[in-house]
């Protein structure tokens, strides 16, 4: 990685929201066909590179990692034990399930774990994420953040 890579300001994110996860589906689905048509058309090969994505999560309920309300529960449902073997199994970062009745150690664990992995490379001082998935509760809470919450005057973190 040379210097000049280093110094660059990252890529403007791009911020899309849907109002309803029955929006996000069918736009998410169209995106993903597209990219792999276009991919297809240019290369004859479209490639969805599990075994290198990097799955943490920001907004987790600390239950254990089978409870029906664990957000990891839902991604293994609904992805991991989905993806055929021949294509690799994603690394997944859940909350140390060890830790779910010590909520202040299990929080500062996870936050050293994602930091250390994360921070490795020479580019970051803070983790960068290529993609980051979120949604907004009923309670118009997001990423374990709710309104008017003192954890949003928050400054050490």
């Amino acid at each position: 990685m040379s210097s000049d890579s280093i110094n660059r300001p990252p890529n403007q994110p791009i911020l899309l929201s849907f109002p309803s996860i029955d929006d996000l589906v069918p736009k998410l689905r169209r995106y993903v066909l597209k990219r792999q048509k276009e991919t297809l058309d240019k290369q004859g090969r479209f490639v969805v590179a599990f075994a290198k994505w990097h799955i943490y999560f920001a907004d987790e309920r600390v239950v254990p990692l089978g409870h029906d309300n664990s957000n990891y529960k839902q991604l293994k449902d609904q992805l991991l034990d989905k993806i055929p073997v021949e294509l690799g199994a994603p690394n997944v970062y859940p909350i140390d399930a060890d830790l779910v009745n010590e909520e202040d150690e299990l929080v500062e664990h996870y936050e050293k774990s994602v930091i250390e992995r994360l921070t490795q490379k020479d580019s970051a001082r803070f983790p960068i994420f290529d993609l980051i998935l979120l949604n907004c509760g009923y309670d118009s809470h997001t990423y374990g953040l709710f309104p008017d919450h003192k954890v949003l005057t928050e400054e050490d973190r």
